[in-house]
C-alpha cells in the first residue's frame, strides 16, 4: 500500500528504508524492487533512495540497478549499503552509474 501511494507523491525528494537483515525474503525483496523502479520511473523529483539493508538477494539488487535507477531523471544518491551484492549485482550497479546522468553518490559500504 505504501509504494502505489509513493508513486502519486508529487514533490518526494527522499525516500529512506531499512529493514533487518532477515525481514525480506527473496521474492517479496524482488517484488519490492519492482515497485521501487516504478517509484523511480515515475518521480521527477525523487533525489535520495537511502536504503541500507534493504535488499538481501542480489536479485532484487540487481533488478533495481537495471531497470528502476536509470529510468530516473532526479536520482543523485543511492545507498545500497548492507545490501547482498553478487557479481551480476556489481555489473548492474555499474550499469546503473554509467546510465544516471544525475547520480553524484553511490553508498556500497558492507556489502556482502
Amino acid at each position: 500500500a505504501l509504494l502505489p501511494a509513493l508513486r502519486r507523491a508529487k514533490g518526494l525528494t527522499e525516500l529512506r528504508l531499512g529493514t533487518s537483515a532477515s525481514a525480506l525474503n527473496a521474492n517479496l525483496s524482488v517484488d519490492l524492487a519492482a515497485q521501487l523502479s516504478g517509484v523511480l520511473a515515475a518521480s521527477e523529483t525523487l533525489r535520495v533512495l537511502d536504503i541500507p539493508g534493504l535488499f538481501r538477494h542480489p536479485v532484487a539488487v540487481s533488478f533495481l540497478c537495471l531497470s528502476g535507477v536509470p529510468a530516473s531523471f532526479s536520482l543523485a544518491v543511492l545507498n545500497l549499503a548492507r545490501s547482498d551484492i553478487d557479481d551480476d549485482g556489481a555489473v548492474a550497479v555499474a550499469h546503473a552509474v554509467a546510465h544516471t546522468e544525475g547520480l553524484r553518490v553511490l553508498g556500497l559500504q558492507d556489502n556482502l
